[in-house]
């Protein structure tokens, strides 16, 4: 079965938002065929820093709907943004 590499961008609700808490809550919402692979921090503006997270899933129907679902229904998640979509050519 195929893989999709998934660049999204996850912003907080607002500055008192601790990412790394919200890394934890995201990382325990994923099903078994998804995967978070990498996450950063990086700065949006005015202090507020936002999530750039690399997510690994498995290319069914719905998966992405699903995941993004997911995440949006996390609380202290404002909103959500795929930056990047390609499918891998090897299991990671």
């Amino acid at each position: 079965m195929a893989q999709i590499l998934l660049i999204m961008k996850i912003y907080p609700e607002g500055d008192k938002v601790d990412l790394d808490d919200l890394e934890n809550n995201i990382t325990n919402v994923l099903k078994s065929d998804m995967k978070l692979r990498k996450y950063e921090k990086l700065p949006l503006a005015f202090g507020i820093n936002y999530l750039r997270c690399e997510f690994v899933i498995d290319e069914i129907d719905g998966a992405l709907d699903e995941l993004e679902k997911s995440i949006n229904s996390i609380t202290g998640v404002s909103q959500s943004e795929i930056i990047n979509q390609s499918r891998l050519s090897v299991d990671i």
